[in-house]
């Protein structure tokens, strides 16, 4: 479960549904469910938004730089492949 911190993350209070939701369709936070351990399902398909949305958003994000936004992009969409493979769909879906 995920719930936005305002005082942690340095944002708004009413800002806190709006990153929850950019958190699912950045694919920072993906909506999954795993049974028995082994069978993953992928409860929603995410907008694939740019990270830097979710990011930019947050006070406790203000010092990264372009460089590491791109990484955190690069390892979000690595570890988006992995889970689907997981739940059995194909990479580049």
């Amino acid at each position: 479960m995920l719930v936005p911190c305002p005082t942690g993350w340095k944002t708004a209070t009413d800002l806190s549904p709006e990153l929850s939701i950019l958190a699912v369709e950045t694919n920072v936070f993906p909506l999954y469910e795993v049974e028995d351990g082994r069978r993953y399902t992928i409860n929603h398909e995410p907008r694939r938004l740019p990270v830097r949305e979710y990011l930019q958003k947050q006070g406790r994000y203000r010092h990264l730089k372009e460089e590491q936004i791109r990484q955190i992009q690069a390892d979000v969409d690595e570890e988006w492949e992995k889970l689907k493979q997981r739940a059995g769909q194909r990479p580049g879906r």
